[in-house]
């Protein structure tokens, strides 16, 4: 080409389409997309009982379909702005052998609905028991498989995650693992949620910290003292320092325990039904979605959905390599390592503590 080496920057190569097509044939390279396995297993629209349509795109590759089925902790989160027009909503667990985040579902919707996310949950996990042959299993539900489920407590999310789980045991006669006095098909979505869903921390505070100059000091740490583990010495006095704390402050309370009723158990565990170790298991925050949304946000924002949906899977492709690379070699993607203990030690430093 005449260049000097300091010229062949990437751009400038990947412009010499002479060059490329020269490169790309003496490499016999083919730019068919066959051997990666199928990526869009649905492109479709339900109609709503409320008479609107809600479109729907599940993406997943066969390796992530694998980690969803033998996932026991997940977090679930929507991202609003990398699509135009559409939500992009991932379901992302924890690896601990490669110790990173992965994302085993990506979807593009058009609704928020609990409806349209009952019917999302539904499409998820029927084309990953297609995919792997596996079926979906709720620890509360068959004894094991998916033991807690961290969200930001969006309600349509929230309550089509529950009507997702009744569906799968409206013939279950057997007795609830959990709450004992109910069988397992008589459990509303609520009760369901109680016994596998959590409120990302970040979330609730974040979301808070808006009412910290509307309320008094003592009300807002009340507030604050509701997202617990350990049971409060009189939990109906707290809720009534925060009921005559103000109209915010009661309408707040109203919100986390009448408008969405999943709030408070996923919250404060002693009014949830969720076993103890799974409950001190469980993520916190959704902080592996965030990061997730944050790092392939870095490869197009406001894209049309075609687009968004090739750089989806370029983005998980790169990440199924670097957990094969990690496999076989020992190669990390990183230079320190994510164990527990530096997450945890991250965790103190950052909070101060």
């Amino acid at each position: 080409m005449g260049w000097r080496l300091a010229d062949a920057t990437p751009r400038r190569v990947m412009l010499d389409s002479g060059f490329v097509r020269g490169l790309r044939a003496v490499l016999g390279w083919d730019n068919s997309i066959e051997d990666v396995g199928q990526y869009v297993w649905c492109a479709e629209t339900h109609l709503l009982s409320t008479g609107k349509e809600f479109q729907l795109v599940i993406c997943m590759s066969a390796s992530m379909s694998l980690r969803l089925m033998h996932a026991t902790r997940i977090s679930i989160d929507t991202s609003f702005k990398r699509v135009h027009g559409w939500q992009e909503f991932e379901i992302e667990t924890w690896d601990n052998y490669h110790m990173r985040s992965i994302v085993s579902t990506r979807a593009f919707t058009t609704s928020q609905s609990a409806e349209a996310h009952f019917i999302l949950f539904s499409r998820i996990f029927a084309i990953a028991k297609s995919d792997t042959g596996l079926s979906v299993k709720f620890h509360h539900i068959d004894g094991n498989g998916i033991q807690s489920v961290v969200a930001d407590g969006h309600k349509g999310q929230g309550l089509g995650l529950g009507m997702f789980c009744v569906s799968l045991c409206a013939t279950n006669t057997m007795v609830c693992r959990y709450e004992p006095s109910c069988r397992v098909c008589d459990l509303t979505p609520y009760d369901h949620l109680r016994c596998v869903y959590r409120l990302c921390i970040v979330h609730f505070r974040r979301n808070l910290l808006k009412l910290q100059t509307s309320v008094n000091p003592s009300v807002y740490n009340a507030m604050l003292s509701i997202a617990c583990t350990e049971p409060h010495p009189d939990f109906k006095h707290t809720l009534r320092i925060i009921q005559n704390g103000g109209k915010k402050a009661k309408a707040w309370l109203k919100e986390k325990i009448v408008d969405t009723k999943f709030a408070l158990p996923a919250l404060y565990y002693p009014e949830s039904l969720m076993p103890l170790e799974f409950w001190q298991a469980c993520p916190t925050t959704t902080n592996g979605n965030e990061q997730a949304h944050r790092s392939i946000n870095r490869d197009g924002t406001n894209l049309t959905l075609l687009a968004g949906i090739m750089r989806g899977q370029e983005y998980d492709e790169r990440a199924a390599t670097s957990i094969n690379v990690h496999m076989e070699y020992g190669i990390n993607s990183r230079d320190q390592p994510s164990t527990h203990n530096f997450r945890a030690l991250r965790s103190v430093s950052r909070h101060g503590e």
